[in-house]
């Protein structure tokens, strides 16, 4: 059996290298068609207690990075957090890997 490769993230976890791929897929269409999706997930990722605003839910949840109890699975939230770089409302991407 073909053993599925991983990577090593920035904080030193592994994860599974195709889900790092298309989590991060996935945030490069947020920051193109809804950076307010972004913002909420960034914020959710920091306060598991965050309301999200409007109709994020449904946003986060279509594209895979939300759950349908509304949680963020842990993967996601430390890819999210290793990711998404801030300067007040000002986000980017960046590489979530260990270089």
């Amino acid at each position: 059996m073909k053993e599925i490769p991983t990577v090593t993230l920035k904080n030193g976890t592994e994860e599974v290298e195709p889900f790092v791929r298309r989590t991060m897929l996935s945030l490069r269409r947020l920051t193109e068609s809804n950076v307010i999706a972004l913002y909420e997930l960034r914020e959710r990722c920091r306060d598991p207690q965050h309301k999200l605003s409007g109709n994020t839910e449904k946003v986060l949840e279509d594209c895979g990075l939300l759950e349908p109890d509304s949680g963020v699975h842990s993967s996601i939230r430390r890819i999210v957090n290793l990711a998404v770089e801030s300067e007040g409302v000002e986000m980017r991407l960046v590489s979530p890997l260990k270089e």
